[in-house]
C-alpha cells in the first residue's frame, strides 16, 4: 500500500485484530525462551510497518492469569518476550475489574508516545505480535485480546 507523505500524521488503513485464548490454547509457560509454545498470533505489520495504538485485554476467567506479549521479526521463528501482564479475575466483566490496557505505560513500560501523549508501539515491516498465557485458561473461560492499529 502506498504511503501518503504528510506533515500531519493521518491514518492510512485502520486494522482491528482479535484473538481469544481458551483452555485449548494451552500455556506458553513462564520461561523466557525465544521459542515459546502455545502462543497465538495477534497481528502482522504490513510492508510499511504498523502503529499499534491500543491492545486491550478482557477475561471471564475465574482466576487471574499472566498474559505474555511477544514480538517476532522473522515470521514467528523467533519470538522475543516484551513482558508479562497480570489479567485479574473477570477483567472487563464488572466495574470493579476493568479491562487491561497493555499500552497504558504503567504495565509494559518504555513504549514511545504519540503526539497526544498516548503510548503506542511502532512495528517494523512484517513484524508480528503474539500472545500466550503462562498457565492455561480455565476450562470454559476465555481471555480476549483486541488490538487497534494503523498501517504506516
Amino acid at each position: 500500500m502506498a504511503v501518503t507523505q504528510n506533515k500531519v500524521v493521518t491514518p492510512q488503513a485502520i486494522q482491528n485484530d482479535v484473538v481469544q485464548l481458551s483452555n485449548g490454547t494451552g500455556a506458553c509457560g513462564t520461561g523466557w525462551t525465544n521459542a515459546p509454545t502455545n502462543t497465538v498470533q495477534l497481528l502482522t505489520a504490513g510492508t510499511n510497518g504498523l502503529l499499534v495504538k491500543s491492545i486491550v485485554v478482557s477475561s471471564d476467567d475465574t482466576s487471574g492469569k499472566a498474559l505474555m506479549l511477544y514480538l517476532s521479526l522473522d515470521a514467528g521463528a523467533t519470538k522475543y518476550a516484551i513482558g508479562a501482564v497480570t489479567v485479574p479475575t473477570n477483567s472487563g466483566q464488572t466495574g470493579s475489574a476493568p479491562t487491561i490496557d497493555l499500552l497504558a505505560g504503567t504495565i509494559l513500560a518504555g513504549f514511545p508516545q504519540d503526539q497526544t501523549g498516548k503510548f503506542v508501539l511502532e512495528l517494523a515491516p512484517n513484524a508480528r505480535l503474539y500472545v500466550g498465557v503462562q498457565t492455561a485458561v480455565t476450562a470454559g473461560k476465555f481471555i480476549n485480546v483486541v488490538a487497534q492499529s494503523e498501517a504506516l
